[in-house]
């Protein structure tokens, strides 16, 4: 069968047949193409090895020869542009605190729905990270940021839409609200720009955009200053 470019390919890894199966019916095949089906780590490494390309894979964590999260961070250390989220039974807390400490960029249960799995595959194409509420919680926040601090990373298209946000203004709540997104992503979000940027609160990263010219327009301003009755 031909594959259609533009779609984003997606591989399943689940020790379960019937799993497997199920998952791939969810995905919407309007949007993705399901490139791979597979049952262990093993698999999917020699897959991606082997040079075929694959956007987004969804794995499971336990398996019988190797922790799926284990695999996810021998994958995103050899094949940078691979997104992995994982789709598993478990709800620990330490699973998803460890899943998204090797670079993982979502973490659903098998009960997601069929709109939640496809939605969640194109937010992290869109460089979003897709979690559970509760690992947003401050203790928890740093762990989807690095110190490596000024200048050393470069902004995604994401986080200068989000920083243009600030300069106006808005609330994370509000930027959840403009953006379609979920108020804990942009938490995260912002984190990590005040991170790279190696600033320290939000004031900076406003002063930080007004300066680039990512700013509010004078139209903006009035609007804010005199808002319509």
């Amino acid at each position: 069968m031909e594959m259609n470019n533009k779609k984003f390919t997606v591989a399943i890894v689940d020790d379960h047949e019937i799993i497997r199966e199920g998952i791939s019916e969810l995905i919407d095949k309007t949007k993705f193409n399901v490139v791979g089906s597979f049952s262990s780590g093993q698999e999917i490494k020699d897959f991606m090895n082997a040079g075929h390309h694959v956007d987004v894979i969804l794995m499971d964590i336990t398996m019988p020869e190797e922790n799926g999260i284990n695999v996810a961070k021998e994958i995103i250390a050899r094949h940078k542009n691979v997104k992995v989220v994982m789709l598993t039974m478990s709800e620990s807390l330490e699973d998803i605190k460890n899943s998204a400490k090797v670079g993982v960029k979502g973490f659903l249960t098998k009960t997601a729905s069929a709109d939640k799995i496809s939605h969640a595959i194109s937010m992290v194409m869109q460089g979003d990270v897709v979690f559970p509420s509760k690992i947003y919680d401050v203790d928890n926040i740093d762990i989807f940021t690095n110190s490596r601090g000024k200048g050393k990373d470069v902004l995604s298209r994401r986080e200068v839409e989000i920083l243009k946000y600030i300069a106006k203004g808005h609330s994370n709540k509000e930027i959840a609200y403009e953006l379609n997104l979920a108020e804990g992503t942009v938490k995260v979000h912002v984190k990590k720009i005040l991170t790279k940027l190696g600033l320290q609160n939000r004031t900076q990263g406003a002063i930080y955009a007004i300066n680039k010219g990512w700013g509010p327009t004078a139209e903006e301003i009035n609007q804010i200053i005199s808002p319509k009755a």
